[in-house]
């Protein structure tokens, strides 16, 4: 006889279906099943890199759960949505250019004329020819936008020396002990780390597809960097214990001060970008630098030091503070020739993170003072701002630091500040 829903027995009469399901999903996903997911896939990531030889590469923002920090060379930045059916919109402000150090590393300063690698590749397992066809006919106009940023292409060139070889892979190939690189070739991996499971999860082994997305609703706060560092200690640790474990170990982490290497944004030699924490760094010599600071409160200590070198831009958080950095840029305008005056040589923006509003106001430093060739005159403030320019500049700040991808919502309220809110949307 076949089971109908009155044959199924709940732990008591008074719980209503739909809260037994809610629990048996909270389990399902609990904080262990991820991360021994995350540590399942993880095993086959490196599986690959150590098959093929190759370096490790994160594609942010989850990437990094998958790829132990000891063996992370570097990041690379694409939207979850780039690649799906109709979004083929090549992204200048996610160039990945710094991905090209690491591919031609050592390779020498050789670029072919050799006409096959301009050829488009793609996964033909999920990519139609029609679908291929249509990508295809915008590589020409993608070429174009990005010649039109001024990058010094000699400088891309010489960083590899073999056209790019992009080669797919997922836990279903089979072939995987059988992989090859070409010698002809810089072999790029494009590696899946999840399995493909029906629904996103295997009930019977409590596998989650794709562990490491949204961990802002699983992880308490738990960080790539904390995991490998602690694995063993979460991977043993009952579902009960992690949320306290994490909570101690999050509060003693030493990773959270960010090591970037202070640089200008090149080719300039005097704008900089940083996190608010690294201004406690004896980053000040004299009086030849100004700090901006972007964020909900002014840092006392920093106004106490600069005096009128220094400049509080009052921003909210997320989307709202998109909002408040459009109406604060006016300051920006004034606080220029101001520190012109002072002879101040370097400007250092910050923000909490360093990637956010920082990078929002030094794209409009940046527009406003800096000419095409790099150099910087914070008296000389430029009127004749166009999408271009504001492309240009922002395409120096994602070369110059590639871990920086600034909100649409922030590069958006630049654009309206600097050109009085006419401008299309892109």
């Amino acid at each position: 006889m076949p089971l109908h829903h009155t044959d199924l027995i709940f732990p008591s009469q008074s719980v209503p279906i739909h809260q037994s399901v809610s629990s048996l999903s909270r389990s399902r996903f609990s904080i262990t099943n991820h991360l021994h997911s995350i540590d399942r896939d993880s095993r086959f990531v490196c599986r690959v890199a150590d098959v093929l030889d190759l370096p490790l590469i994160a594609n942010e923002r989850c990437g990094s759960w998958y790829v132990p920090t000891q063996r992370k060379k570097g990041s690379v930045y694409f939207k979850s949505t780039d690649g799906h059916w109709g979004q083929w919109k090549f992204s200048l402000r996610r160039l990945n250019l710094g991905i090209l150090d690491i591919v031609g590393e050592a390779d020498g300063m050789f670029f072919p004329e050799d006409h096959k690698s301009h050829q488009l590749r793609t996964p033909s397992q999920v990519i139609s020819r029609s679908e291929h066809s249509q990508i295809e006919a915008k590589i020409r106009q993608f070429v174009s936008s990005f010649i039109e940023l001024n990058v010094d292409l000699h400088a891309v060139r010489s960083k590899i020396s073999k056209p790019l070889l992009p080669v797919w892979i997922t836990q279903d190939d089979k072939s995987l002990s059988t992989l090859q690189r070409d010698s002809q070739y810089h072999t790029v991996v494009l590696c899946t780390s999840s399995c493909s499971v029906i629904g996103g999860e295997d009930t019977d082994q409590g596998y989650i597809q794709g562990a490491g997305d949204d961990s802002e609703n699983w992880a308490h706060s738990l960080t790539p960097a904390l995991l490998w560092e602690h694995k063993d200690v979460l991977l043993s640790a009952s579902e009960d214990d992690l949320p306290s474990i994490i909570a101690k170990l999050t509060s003693q982490d030493q990773h959270s001060a960010s090591d970037r290497q202070m640089r200008p944004v090149a080719p300039t030699s005097q704008i900089f970008i940083s996190e608010i924490a690294s201004t406690s760094k004896p980053l000040l010599q004299g009086n030849t630098q100004a700090i901006i600071t972007c964020g909900p409160s002014p840092q006392d200590d920093l106004e106490e030091r600069l005096k009128s070198r220094y400049l509080h831009i009052k921003c909210g958080l997320g989307k709202q503070g998109s909002r408040d950095l459009r109406s604060e840029l006016s300051k920006v305008r004034d606080f220029l020739p101001q520190i012109a005056a002072e002879n101040v040589h370097d400007l250092i923006v910050c923000c909490e993170t360093g990637k956010d509003f920082a990078a929002g106001v030094a794209l409009a430093v940046l527009c406003l003072c800096a000419h095409d060739d790099g150099r910087v005159d914070f008296k000389d403030l430029g009127t004749q701002v166009n999408k271009t320019v504001v492309r240009q500049r922002l395409s120096w700040i994602v070369i110059s630091y590639p871990d920086i991808n600034p909100p649409r919502a922030t590069v958006q309220a630049v654009k309206a500040f600097l050109m009085n809110g006419k401008y299309e949307s892109s």
